[in-house]
């Protein structure tokens, strides 16, 4: 009887840790197969007008820079800061805008 016992016992434990390895594999894979990155669409058209940007994770003490597809005219000095609102960010930035 204490040898049925002690089987019971060794299947019991082998069945529960087998079923907490699943359970600790399951909630590893599940929560990263949730994750999506969005993916920003960016309008064909804008290719006349911009022929680089700075993308991808950008660190908050670095510059973000657009360079323009063609020479402009323009009456901005360089280095000097643009008064109007020329981007939009989200989320949200602070900083300013110069024509370099």
């Amino acid at each position: 009887m204490e040898a049925f016992a002690a089987n019971c016992i060794k299947k019991f434990s082998a069945t529960f840790y087998e079923l907490m390895l699943c359970i600790s594999v399951l909630s590893i894979v599940f929560p990263s197969c949730k994750k999506s990155d969005k993916w920003i669409e960016v309008d064909p058209a804008f290719n006349q007008y911009i022929d680089a940007y700075t993308t991808g994770i950008v660190s908050k003490t670095s510059a973000i820079r657009v360079r323009l597809a063609n020479t402009t005219n323009t009456v901005h000095a360089l280095n000097e800061e643009h008064k109007e609102k020329l981007f939009d960010f989200s989320p949200s930035i602070k900083g300013k805008a110069v024509w370099v």
